[in-house]
């Protein structure tokens, strides 16, 4: 939907702006360290337990403890105009092969697989890249 600008408002000022409906876990936010576990182990070897996950969040490496970042956006086109195989591990060669410009302190980098193309194909989007 847009809102835009329009004549006959009650006041001079006016706003024009849209909305966007989108799920939650398509690129607005940031996983933090909780965000996955494998075998009821995080990140640093934290077992997942009363301690750690309650009813309203987790006490400890939640995306709140995350200072707030702002900076220059580096992307890192891995799989520029090829498909990577699924399961492919992609390697520290690869994003120094991807990167086109010097990666600095303070940089936010953004990788590339591809798979987002996949999306409409949960058995082969599954296996992504990574």
């Amino acid at each position: 939907m847009h809102r835009h600008h329009a004549r006959g408002a009650p006041e001079a000022r006016t706003s024009a702006s849209g909305i966007v409906v989108m799920p939650e876990h398509s690129g607005t936010h940031i996983d933090a360290l909780v965000h996955q576990a494998e075998n009821l182990t995080l990140h640093g070897g934290v077992h997942v337990d009363s301690g750690v996950q309650t009813s309203s969040g987790f006490r400890q490496m939640g995306v709140e403890t995350i200072a707030p970042m702002v900076g220059r956006g580096v992307l890192l086109d891995v799989a520029g105009d090829r498909r990577l195989d699924p399961g492919y591990p992609i390697t520290p060669e690869d994003l120094q092969r991807a990167a086109k410009v010097a990666i600095t302190e303070g940089d936010v980098v953004l990788v590339r697989t591809g798979y987002g193309a996949l999306w409409s194909d949960p058995d082969a989007y599954l296996q992504a890249a990574g």
